[in-house]
């Protein structure tokens, strides 16, 4: 027992805990050496560096030992600590680092053609044909909407209306078209047992247009400016129709023809084209 308590004395024992400022309390190991009465008589320095440096190395690294000083003094040497704010700077690089390679990989917003908004670009469902509808105007402006997968569309939104992406059209941003199926159509469906109903999403006391209905609605109503057009339903043309938003902010035109006889039977779509005039 006497020789292991001789052999335990000339081991170092784990360092104190230390705290700094009141904010950290960490735990420091270091390394077994030979206890000298310099270490033994020293106090503890107050500096949480041996631990950080294990936590994360790339925040201290270790510094050469310089002349007369021994390998074993030196990584007992702790850099200068700065305190908190060191380590609180670090974490703020970590997250700026992580953020920064997210929106490095993240592709950019595509840019919006001349009328039309990001949701609706040239190749897309809503196609600015010709014409810039811009500030100048949408006379001469042909817009053409692609209804896509129309009959599962409706079905699963019980034949409500069914809505474009927006768009700007002489001077009037956000615009959007509107197209309702008609009591026609909503007559032959049937949906758990009970037949569609022919007015969802037309206002109270509306009366239901037989075969549908196609809306230009604006942000608001009150704008001064007002739009005209011909419709074309699939290769039906009708109008012109005249939208006036001073009072009201959706205006449109009724279907003269049974948009389902002028549907895309292989691509299963409607196509719609507004020219304007």
């Amino acid at each position: 027992q006497q020789q292991q308590q001789k052999q335990r004395r000339g081991v170092a024992m784990p360092a104190q805990s230390f705290r700094t400022d009141g904010e950290h309390a960490a735990l420091c190991e270091a390394d077994a050496v030979p206890v000298s009465s310099s270490h033994v008589r020293a106090k503890p320095v107050h500096s949480p560096c041996a631990s950080v440096a294990l936590a994360v190395p790339a925040l201290l690294p270790p510094s050469p030992p310089s002349s007369g000083q021994s390998a074993q003094a030196a990584a007992a040497t702790c850099a200068p600590w700065t305190g908190s704010s060191q380590l609180a700077e670090h974490r703020d690089c970590s997250t700026f680092s992580r953020r920064l390679a997210c929106s490095s990989l993240a592709p950019a917003p595509p840019r919006c053609a001349d009328g039309l908004s990001d949701e609706g670009p040239h190749g897309g469902p809503l196609q600015l044909l010709r014409g810039a509808g811009g500030a100048g105007g949408a006379a001469g402006a042909c817009l053409e909407w692609r209804v896509e997968c129309l009959q599962a569309r409706l079905t699963s939104s019980c034949g409500s209306p069914l809505v474009s992406p927006t768009f700007a059209l002489g001077g009037m941003p956000g615009l959007r078209l509107m197209f309702a199926p008609g009591a026609a159509w909503a007559a032959r469906q049937v949906k758990g047992g009970r037949k569609l109903w022919a007015g969802r999403g037309a206002s109270a006391g509306a009366e239901v247009p037989r075969h549908g209905a196609l809306k230009l609605k604006a942000l608001c109503a009150g704008h001064p400016a007002s739009l005209s057009f011909y419709l074309t339903v699939g290769g039906r043309r009708q109008g012109p129709c005249h939208c006036d938003f001073s009072e009201h902010a959706i205006q449109g035109c009724d279907l003269e023809c049974d948009w389902l006889r002028q549907m895309d039977r292989e691509a299963g779509c409607l196509r719609l084209q507004l020219d304007f005039v």
